[in-house]
Parts: C-alpha cells; sequence; structure tokens
C-alpha cells in the first residue's frame, strides 16, 4: 500500500491536470454550442437574404405593374379630359350660336306673325257674309278662300273686258288694311 501512496503522491501534479479538464471539456462543449449556434444563425442569415432577394424581386414585379396600370389610368385619365374640354367648348361654341340665332328666330317669328296677320286681314276681306268667322277658320282654310276671292275677281275682271279692275280692288284691300291697323 505504501506503495500506492508513493506512486499518487509522485503522481500528485496530475491531480491539477483532472481539475482543469473539466474546465477545458466545458469550454469545449461551449465552442461546440456556440459553434453550432453560428452555424444556425449563418444558416438563417442566408435564407433570410433570399426570402429579402425574393421578396424584391416581387416588390420591383409589383412596382413595375403599378407604374403600368398608373400610365394606363393616366391616358385615360387625359383622354376622358380631352374629351371633357372638347365637349365643354362645343357646348360654348353652341351656346353662343343659339344666342346669335335667338336673334334671327325673333325676327323670323315676327315675320312670320306679320304674314299671319296679312293673310288673316286678307281672309278678313275676302270673307263672305255667310261664311264663318275668319278666328274658325283654318289657315289653309283661309289661303284657299283668298284664292277664290282672287279667281272671282279676276273672272269678272276678264267678264267686264279690262285687267283694271283687279288692280283696283287690290288697292282697295290695301287701303282697307290700312284703315283696321
Amino acid at each position: 500500500m505504501q506503495f500506492i501512496k508513493r506512486k499518487a503522491q509522485s503522481r500528485s501534479h496530475f491531480r491539477d491536470y483532472i481539475a482543469a479538464e473539466d474546465k477545458v471539456k466545458g469550454l469545449m462543449m461551449r465552442h461546440k454550442t456556440l459553434s453550432e449556434s453560428n452555424k444556425d444563425l449563418i444558416d438563417n442569415l442566408v435564407n433570410m437574404g433570399d426570402e429579402l432577394d425574393t421578396l424584391r424581386q416581387e416588390f420591383e414585379k409589383e412596382k413595375s405593374e403599378h407604374d403600368k396600370v398608373k400610365m394606363s389610368n393616366n391616358r385615360i385619365l387625359s383622354q376622358l379630359q380631352q374629351k371633357h374640354d372638347k365637349t365643354q367648348n362645343q357646348n360654348k361654341h353652341d351656346e353662343q350660336e343659339i344666342m346669335l340665332n335667338k336673334g334671327d328666330q325673333r325676327e323670323k317669328h315676327a315675320d312670320l306673325g306679320l304674314i299671319v296677320m296679312a293673310i288673316n286681314n286678307m281672309a278678313e276681306g275676302c270673307r263672305k257674309y255667310y261664311d264663318p268667322p275668319v278666328e274658325q277658320m283654318k289657315f289653309q282654310d283661309k289661303l284657299l278662300r283668298i284664292k277664290e276671292h282672287l279667281k272671282d275677281r279676276i273672272d269678272v275682271s276678264k267678264m267686264a273686258g279690262g285687267g283694271s279692275t283687279l288692280q283696283s280692288s287690290g288697292d282697295e284691300n290695301k287701303s282697307r288694311h290700312k284703315k283696321k291697323t
């Protein structure tokens, strides 16, 4: 036994080594754990980088499509704006024409009114006592009445043998018309 004690004492410096070996094992385990964690982090970083590249490509694609849609919408909007402007200009032009034509229309209506009054006056002058009042006659009936009256006058003039009677009766109608107005 003494032999063993001596041997154990001679090798006592290894006892410190055994305690140090536990520290080294701990450091090696720690290194291994950190190395694996580092590898996982690097793998995650690579995956995230790939995902970032994919997302950037999708973003660029979406941005490109958005720009195309935006340009298309701007083109359509521009066309609609031009059409709107053209319509507004046409409306202004039409309004100006209407305003200019209003005066012409008033003159035409005034002239037409004068013509209708003249026809009414002539029909009144040509009316026989048994004919209905001029106000109750249609426009065509008034014109027919005037036509018949002129035919009668022409026939009477031909029978009388001269054309002066027709002219003098026309003068009578004019003077009668002036007296009424």
